[in-house]
């Protein structure tokens, strides 16, 4: 019977191989950065950064004469990827680099970050699929255009937040524990997309108004309304689904919700009985209604109707319980697409229904045609 010289310890020994393999690849990749600005050290299974990355001690003489002879080809580091490690942290000297642009660490197992502040060219930090559960005040000193916390355990974003106003464009805070938006992001007046799915938002969003916003998504709650989205003129994609939505909007000044620039609304999986409840919602240039889901037995009771719904092109309300087609698709020019299905509808009768949406929308508009 044959025996297995490499005895008990053949896996550590070969974890060590495969680890120092991994220093020396990450060492070599350090190297080449020098010249080139740009440090790509993920995927390498690293539970801390190289020294060589800060120091020059680890480098082999042929490189550092190399080095030597062409300093003047010699750069600053200007993006850095540390993701899919397992960095419990990162290195504090990280803040030598003074002319980084953008840092990726995610899918690493960060719980705490380092002071960042002296990074003042910084415009990008993805720091998503970690186990972060504060953030440092440092961390909003920066001039950050995107940022990525998505897959943390934050359970608030601190005050601190508001200084990213002038220059946040993108960021993710979804599948996290956040009770509550940030009460700031009124104050933020570039910031075009904002994410935060998957949390524990409940009640309803109250008054918004980020002028500038064109994505919203909050799917994945348990709000019972949207608020007010008046302040978000620009706004062109909500997505609200799967949260425990009872009705659309609330407005306590007046009874018109006006969104001119919104193309795509998703209430999928909610509770709503009607998409009108009593308020003039204008939406003059919505493509897609997706209300999938629901407790429907009406779909524009005593608003949208006058919104501007000629410019619909496809609208999703399987699975509701509407009694028959809703009359208001008559008005509805552009529709192409009309999702029924799941539904007690028993007028039109059900050959009809099986031809699709142009067969549906011929046999309403001649009932609907005088005589």
């Amino acid at each position: 019977m044959l025996r297995n010289r490499a005895g008990p310890n053949r896996f550590g020994a070969n974890t060590g191989r495969e680890e120092e393999s991994n220093q020396q690849t990450a060492i070599k990749l350090v190297q080449q950065s020098r010249t080139s600005g740009r440090l790509n050290l993920s995927n390498q299974s690293l539970k801390a950064l190289p020294n060589a990355l800060f120091t020059r001690e680890d480098v082999t003489a042929k490189a550092a004469a190399e080095a030597k002879a062409n300093w003047w080809e010699e750069v600053d580091l200007t993006k850095l990827s540390i993701a899919d490690n397992e960095l419990a942290a990162i290195d504090e000297r990280i803040s030598q680099f003074g002319a980084l642009t953008s840092i990726d660490a995610h899918n690493n197992q960060l719980t705490v970050l380092p002071d960042l502040s002296q990074l003042q060219c910084l415009t990008i930090l993805q720091l998503n699929s970690n186990k972060l559960t504060l953030l440092p005040d440092s961390l909003f000193d920066l001039p950050l255009a995107e940022l990525q916390l998505a897959h943390n355990l934050l359970i608030e974003i601190p005050p601190s937040f508001s200084k990213l106003a002038p220059s946040l464009v993108n960021c993710d805070v979804s599948n996290n524990q956040l009770s509550a938006l940030p009460a700031s992001l009124g104050r933020f007046r570039v910031l075009t997309k904002f994410t935060a799915k998957s949390n524990k938002l409940a009640g309803s969003l109250g008054y918004m108004c980020v002028p500038t916003l064109t994505h919203l998504d909050v799917s994945h709650n348990k709000l019972s309304n949207l608020g007010d989205l008046t302040g978000c003129a620009q706004l062109q994609d909500l997505n609200a689904s799967q949260n425990v939505l009872t009705s659309l909007f609330t407005n306590n000044t007046a009874s018109k919700i006006l969104l001119p620039s919104l193309v795509l609304l998703d209430v999928r999986i909610n509770r709503l009985t009607t998409l009108g409840s009593g308020l003039l919602i204008y939406t003059p240039l919505l493509k897609e209604l997706l209300a999938s889901g629901n407790l429907l037995t009406d779909v524009c009771g005593s608003g949208l109707l006058e919104s501007g719904l000629k410019g619909l092109e496809t609208l999703d309300v399987r699975d509701n319980s509407l009694p028959s087609v809703p009359e208001v698709v008559v008005e509805m020019d552009s529709l192409k697409r009309l999702f029924l299905e799941g539904n007690p509808i028993r007028v039109p009768r059900r050959a009809i229904m099986e031809k699709g949406t142009a067969a549906i929308l011929l046999w309403m508009r001649e009932r609907a045609a005088p005589a």
